[in-house]
């Protein structure tokens, strides 16, 4: 009688404890489907905004076109052809001061909140005289300032 009231109290606790993790396999199943609405809502907002970018610069770009006699031989014969070269000389800063404010933000996308941050910056360059090599028939053009943005 002792082991029939035994096992009757093994087999209430056993059915306690399935019914238990019921209730618990749910709660799993609404925390997985949450993580996949959070990571969808994330991944929407990072489809809107421009991504991950990085700032290449301020060069000084000096072009510059070159001519030069070259000899080419045709047939037997040597001819004296006038052949033009383009090039860039690039001139990195002598000083950059950068300054900038990252200023944070969010998006709301359902129930989540996706953290944005935009950064506002000044750039500022000081570059070295120009001091370049005089090299027979080359002729500089005028300069500019290159700057690379890139959103990856």
């Amino acid at each position: 009688m002792t082991s029939l009231k035994l096992l009757l109290r093994f087999a209430v606790v056993g059915g306690l404890v399935v019914l238990l993790l019921v209730p618990l396999l749910l709660i799993r199943g609404t925390i997985g489907e949450r993580e996949r609405y959070r990571d969808q809502a994330i991944e929407r907002v990072a489809q809107s905004r421009a991504g991950a970018q990085s700032l290449i610069g301020p060069v000084r770009v000096l072009p510059w076109t070159q001519q030069r006699e070259v000899e080419v031989v045709e047939a037997g014969l040597r001819k004296t052809e006038l052949q033009t070269e383009h090039g860039y000389d690039l001139q990195m800063p002598r000083q950059l001061r950068v300054q900038g404010e990252m200023r944070p933000d969010e998006r709301r996308v359902g129930l989540f909140r996706v953290p944005v941050y935009s950064w506002h910056a000044r750039l500022q360059a000081e570059f070295a005289d120009a001091a370049y090599a005089a090299t027979p028939g080359r002729v500089y053009g005028q300069p500019y300032l290159a700057l690379g943005i890139a959103d990856v």
